[in-house]
């Protein structure tokens, strides 16, 4: 069964903003502590990349990628040898230093842009630099 392209685009964004938003019960571990500092180096020496080890975001999304290397100078790296936990905790500060520098729609602009007749993504996403619910307001 084939879900409609706002069901898609929308499902895209949840999968790829809930890999940057710890549980705040969750036990936090040291390759997530690492994977935070190693994006901090690298924001410091102006390199901002989105890591994924999963493959969740596909190569159907090949615009995606070019749309926030391009507007935000954001790279993606898959790599299947990095835990669960170093990705999270890298993408966490990658997430947070993107909503301080562009504001909290960046993430989803792309979609904002080519699919106008479907409105403003929702937000309410988890701000983990603030550990605060992020207004959903567009």
């Amino acid at each position: 069964m084939k879900l409609p392209v706002r069901s898609q685009l929308l499902l895209m964004v949840c999968l790829v903003v809930s890999c940057a938003t710890p549980q705040p019960t969750r036990q936090l571990t040291a390759d997530y502590y690492q994977g935070e500092a190693n994006a901090r180096t690298d924001i410091k020496h102006g390199r901002m990349t989105w890591l994924d080890n999963l493959g969740l975001i596909g190569p159907g999304s090949e615009e995606s990628k070019k749309f926030l290397l391009t507007r935000y100078k954001i790279g993606y790296r898959l790599d299947h040898s990095l835990t669960s936990d170093y990705v999270d905790g890298h993408n966490a500060v990658v997430y947070a230093e993107g909503l301080r520098r562009f504001g909290k729609r960046f993430w989803v602009a792309d979609i904002d842009e080519k699919h106008p007749e479907l409105g403003p993504v929702p937000l309410g996403t988890y701000d983990t630099r603030n550990e605060q619910q992020i207004d959903n307001r567009p």
